[in-house]
């Protein structure tokens, strides 16, 4: 299964936090899933660390390709129909 896991999920997981429930991280675990992150992300992490709302005990390129190395994430990268459906989504999102 191809999993696409939000900022969140992924500093709860590389951080083990508690606030990951069991069964996210079963799925997470699981090595026959394939465990994206999106650009996005890794962009809304490099701008909390900058602003010091999240450290990390190494440099942020070291800490993030690390823990993508580590864990064996899948980076989803964007093109420009990605874009374009964007703007074909319900307003809510």
């Amino acid at each position: 299964m191809k999993i696409l896991i939000d900022t969140h999920i992924f500093l709860w997981y590389v951080t083990n936090n508690k606030k990951l429930n069991k069964s996210t991280k079963l799925l997470i675990n699981e090595r026959e899933n394939l465990i994206y992150l999106s650009q996005a992300s890794i962009w809304e992490i490099a701008i909390k660390n900058s602003l010091g709302k999240l450290t990390f005990n190494s440099p942020f390129r070291e800490f993030i390709e690390e823990q993508i190395t580590v864990n064996d994430f899948n980076i989803l990268s964007f093109n420009l129909s990605h874009f374009e459906q964007v703007t074909k989504l319900p307003f809510h999102h």
